[in-house]
Parts: C-alpha cells; structure tokens; sequence
C-alpha cells in the first residue's frame, strides 16, 4: 500500500471572497490536480467544476494521517464560524 497525503483545502470564490474549506485523502503526489479531479463534496461542486477560472484552490495543511487532518478542518470551522459566517 502506497503513502497516503491527508489534506485541508480552502476554495475561494474570486468575485465574491467567499470560502469553503474541506478535506481530501489521496495517493497523488500532486494534490492541487487531485483536487481538480475529485472536486469537492460541497453542494456546489458543479458550479465550481464548471466555471473553475472563478476559483482558486489553496492546500492548507498535509497530514500523514486522517485523524490529523479532520481535526485541523474542523478548527478551522469552528475559528471562522463558518456556519454564520457569510464569507463561507
């Protein structure tokens, strides 16, 4: 079994500022082209595929395990408020 990169991700919607911060698990070394194919669970991942030059993809944090990573993106929920939060 090959070495697994757990990943915090943020998109950002150029013309509006608003962000969404998720989390991906991959055996790809390059992360920012496994999110392109993966995407997002986000709700608005057909917007998003769809119109790609509108958003800009930034890796937040590596982890080498999942426990790690799902920790860091929930912080980071919970530092924004994103649930009410209206950039998010």
């Amino acid at each position: 079994m090959g070495k697994k990169f757990h990943y915090v991700y943020r998109i950002t919607q150029l013309d509006t500022n608003e962000y969404y911060y998720g989390s991906r698990t991959t055996a790809k070394l390059d992360l920012i082209e496994d999110f392109w194919n993966y995407c997002t669970s986000s709700s608005r991942k057909n917007i998003i595929i769809n119109n790609k030059k509108n958003y800009k993809v930034k890796i937040m944090k590596v982890f080498n395990n999942k426990s790690d990573k799902f920790l860091y993106e929930s912080y980071l929920h919970q530092y924004f408020g994103v649930e009410k939060n209206s950039r998010f």
